[in-house]
């Protein structure tokens, strides 16, 4: 929430880890500005992908 309410970083990628999956929490980080969330235990391929789809979505609102 702190990190998109500022003007240097509000465009920063934000990809949330946690242990738990439940709707409740992946709504709630999608609602604080959140791009994509993964839950532990992380599969390295899929989190990868997480990586460079928030990465080169963050760069195509910068142009």
């Amino acid at each position: 929430k702190n990190l998109r309410a500022g003007k240097v970083n509000n465009r920063t990628p934000v990809i949330i880890m946690t242990a738990y999956g439940d709707s409740s929490n992946v709504k709630r980080a999608v609602e604080l500005g959140a791009n994509d969330f993964v839950v532990k235990p992380i599969e390295q391929a899929s989190f990868r992908k997480k990586i460079i789809d928030a990465v080169n979505s963050s760069q195509s609102v910068k142009e």
